[in-house]
């Protein structure tokens, strides 16, 4: 059976026809805080990569964490300007690099990786399992488990909400909200490893005020994974399907919204009827790199 990512998997969940756009490298000529949050986490990853390395393989390195997320930050900026994107988060270029540096330098300086762990993958590609990469795979006393890192640039504190309650109650919600990847590499780890795996770790990062780091652990039910695994093999033949269909359209969600706005492309496939002459002035292609 064709097994696709857990990203891939989770979008044509959500919309079958965003996934289609999505893989043509189509995107908002136009970025707000939402874009710019994304590239924070793809450079925040690139950073935390390099220094899990250099952890793991306990080697030094010219290259700091810092820099490397530095590096990924300006390749992802690079490559949506030259593409004709209009970045429209007019403090992002001033802002968001400072805040990196204080959040590497003080994660590099407080690891909530305990140290008594052994780090097995660092950002290990599973290939046979639609190239699910899992940020980390640890082994606690428990066995294996994998490890995701999820960034917010601030969190967001509900009016009479404490900070630490806003934290608890952002930590249950990420649970929610990456269950399906998380249950991805832990089946990965199962069938490609060939060990136990009965539990996942997320940790949560914080940019401003100051740095915070939180790990949490969730744990997972046989009857859980099980019913993921139905339940995702059901899912990857209907992606496969839809991708072998070279006639129609993949269809679209009835909702064109979700709990972080509409979504980028309902002025294409609603306004524009999918007339790609009639939307094109509004979007951007960026070439799929990996």
């Amino acid at each position: 059976m064709q097994v696709y990512s857990p990203s891939a998997t989770r979008t044509y969940a959500e919309c079958p026809r965003k996934r289609y756009l999505q893989k043509k490298g189509l995107t908002s000529k136009y970025a707000a805080k939402s874009a710019v949050a994304r590239w924070m986490g793809t450079a925040m990853a690139a950073g935390l990569e390099q220094h899990n390395r250099m952890r793991a393989f306990a080697a030094p390195s010219l290259v700091t964490p810092y820099r490397a997320a530095v590096v990924k930050w300006e390749e992802q900026v690079a490559q949506f300007l030259d593409a004709g994107g209009v970045v429209t988060d007019e403090t992002f270029e001033t802002r968001i690099p400072p805040l990196m540096q204080r959040a590497l330098e003080h994660y590099v300086a407080h690891d909530v990786v305990p140290a008594e762990w052994s780090i097995a993958g660092v950002e290990s590609t599973f290939l046979r399992a639609g190239n699910a990469r899992p940020d980390l795979i640890v082994i606690d006393a428990d066995g294996y488990a994998p490890l995701d890192y999820k960034m917010k640039e601030s969190l967001y504190v509900k009016p009479g909400e404490t900070r630490d309650a806003a934290r608890s109650r952002v930590m249950a919600e990420l649970g929610g909200e990456y269950d399906w990847n998380q249950k991805h590499y832990m089946w990965g780890i199962r069938r490609f490893i060939g060990q136990p795996c009965a539990h996942h770790y997320l940790v949560l990062g914080e940019l401003s005020p100051k740095p915070v780091f939180t790990i949490q652990r969730y744990d997972i039910t046989e009857s859980a994974m099980q019913n993921w695994i139905d339940n995702a093999h059901q899912w990857w033949a209907n992606m496969y399907e839809t991708e072998i269909d070279h006639i129609n359209l993949p269809r679209m969600s009835p909702t064109h919204d979700s709990k972080y706005g509409a979504c980028e492309y309902q002025y294409a496939c609603l306004d524009a009827e999918g007339d790609e002459e009639r939307y094109k002035h509004k979007y951007i292609t960026i070439e799929r790199r990996g």
